[in-house]
């Protein structure tokens, strides 16, 4: 029932071969995102070039669609910046709460450390609320 050198490779093997697969996914799935991007784009020049070409009213009814797609995309985004800053913010939150909670850690001060994530959320919460383009606002994201 000896350890054998062996043995202590395969123990190192299951890691190894993990993290391997992890950033061979990683990599792999940032590849085919931003080659769905890519074509996306080809596709949205191609159309516009193709509106360019039709009469004014003919083509109303497409640019209609595409301004509610941009619209739709800027309160996707916007939404996600407010979601971010309500996590943070809970986080700050919870951390300084379990810092009472546990009396030593109150007496060290170290549930301090939870005010940086609540300022972190207030400014993506901020931001978000005050800056972050909204759809119709004719500014750009």
């Amino acid at each position: 029932m000896g350890s054998t050198p062996l043995s202590h490779l395969l123990i190192l093997f299951v890691p190894v071969v993990g993290t391997i697969a992890l950033f061979t996914y990683l990599a792999v799935a940032s590849w085919s995102r931003a080659r769905q991007r890519e074509r996306e784009a080809a596709y949205r020049s191609e159309l516009l070039r193709k509106l360019s070409e039709m009469s004014a009213e003919a083509a109303a009814p497409v640019l209609a669609i595409l301004r509610e797609d941009d619209a739709r995309a800027l309160r996707r985004r916007r939404e996600g910046l407010i979601l971010a800053g309500m996590i943070w913010l809970v986080l700050g939150v919870g951390w300084i709460a379990a810092g009472h909670i546990v009396r030593d850690v109150e007496r060290s001060g170290a549930w301090a450390v939870g005010i940086l994530p609540m300022l972190v959320g207030s400014a993506i919460l901020f931001h978000a609320l005050v800056f972050a383009s909204r759809p119709g606002s004719g500014q750009p994201s």
